[in-house]
């Protein structure tokens, strides 16, 4: 009688969950895309990070050489970014009080808004979705004070669900994604450098990076030239051992820089289909496990420009043990032609010429790059006459000065003549 009764109940049950669409693994949590990420600790998980996260080359920045990405900060996260990096400038307003901004080494050349708003963004995001976690690494470049940093994030409302460390220096042992999530405390932040002031107790979210993290060299330019020496923070620079011994999490930079006359350093989009790729040398893979070979771990998080490509995620991936991520939106791993001149689909497996950028409404920012003539002399006059104006009254006036000028006229003509 038990067993028929009980056998009804299940039946009853099956026809219910049938009908209602109720399944156990639709009540299942995934965090950061998967089940089996839930009850990893914090550390033991490679997050995707986007180098220069907010700097993207569409039309609303004049398709800047400078942008990192092709796809917003929601798009990245929609896509299975985990980790957001930007630099923080001060701009001096007419009113003479100081805005953070988010700027590509000065303001006047790129300036993508305030960081509050950025963060904003970031914080409805995670209100929207509550089984994710995402680590925010800022370069503080103006050296801004935890109180003035904790201003962003208290008029953001980032500061309510920011994770505040048991101690300020690097723990032995981090929570899991399901702690950090049970806790409301679902973003992490980073900061290079944080200023030693008292107003530190004020926002005790904001972690100082060197005291928690170590990375490898980020200026590089070839692949040849990939390494996992520690680099920062000084005290354990080029000292694995130490970068061992520190308990601290390793961000593992790679992208590449591509070298520009007078100088200049912009993202190296030429040979981004093998930097991010799974395998071969000097790619994403086969620098994640050299470096984890290295140091007896994979790294905590991995910097790479343009996302898609690759695509880095799915490298990521496999290195989590993620087989079937969930929730996770496909972007394109191809390159348009329309957003460069500078890349060559014979050479480079990540071009697919019959691409329509226009495609897909939720991309909205991969649309054909001018390269006209017009297009080329709004480059020359705002890169080899504005910038220098700019960048003399930033530093000052004078006959010493004039060397730092030579070079743009010069970097101008030859993006004038294509050469750039």
């Amino acid at each position: 009688m038990f067993f028929s009764t009980f056998t009804i109940h299940l039946a009853t049950l099956a026809v219910f969950t049938s009908w209602t669409g109720i399944s156990a693994q639709a009540t299942q949590r995934t965090c950061n895309n998967s089940p089996d990420l839930c009850d990893r600790p914090f550390d033991s998980i490679v997050h995707l990070g986007t180098h220069n996260s907010p700097f993207v080359r569409d039309a609303s920045t004049g398709w800047s050489s400078f942008g990192n990405q092709l796809y917003n900060t929601t798009v990245q996260l929609d896509a299975g970014v985990r980790l957001l990096s930007a630099q923080v400038h001060a701009r001096l307003m007419p009113d003479g009080t100081r805005e953070f901004h988010l700027c590509h080494t000065i303001c006047e050349l790129s300036d993508a808004g305030r960081l509050s708003d950025w963060l904003y963004t970031i914080r409805i995001w995670l209100d929207q979705h509550p089984d994710d976690v995402v680590t925010i690494v800022l370069v503080n470049s103006d050296q801004a004070t935890a109180a003035d940093l904790a201003g962003e994030y208290t008029l953001s409302g980032a500061s309510a669900c920011s994770y505040i460390p048991p101690s300020p220096e690097a723990p032995d042992q981090w929570p899991t994604l399901n702690t950090l999530i049970d806790a409301g405390t679902r973003m992490l932040t980073f900061i290079a450098y944080l200023p030693q002031d008292d107003s530190r107790a004020q926002a005790p979210y904001l972690m100082d990076e060197f005291a928690h993290v170590f990375e490898n060299p980020y200026d590089t330019s070839t692949p040849t030239n990939f390494t996992c020496t520690p680099d920062r923070p000084g005290d354990i620079q080029g000292n694995v051992s130490a970068a061992i011994a520190s308990k601290k999490l390793f961000l593992q930079n790679h992208f590449l820089y591509w070298n520009q006359l007078g100088g200049i350093q912009v993202p190296d989009i030429r040979h981004i289909g093998s930097t991010n790729a799974p395998e071969g040398p000097g790619g994403l893979g086969a620098r994640l496990i050299s470096c984890m070979e290295v140091y007896g771990a994979s790294a905590t998080f991995v910097l790479v420009d343009f996302f898609n490509v690759g695509p880095a995620v799915s490298t990521v991936d496999m290195f989590n043990g993620v087989a079937a991520p969930v929730g996770r939106l496909d972007v394109t791993t191809k390159m348009p032609p329309q957003v460069t001149d500078q890349l060559d689909p014979a050479l480079d497996p990540s071009v697919d010429p019959s691409l329509d950028p226009s495609s897909d409404p939720r991309l909205g920012m991969i649309v054909r790059q001018s390269n006209g003539a017009g297009s080329s002399a709004v480059r020359c006059v705002c890169f080899g006459f504005v910038v220098p104006i700019l960048v003399a009254l930033l530093q000052g006036s004078g006959a010493d000065r004039t060397w730092f000028l030579l070079p743009f006229p010069v970097a101008a003509l030859a993006w004038l003549g294509g050469w750039v």
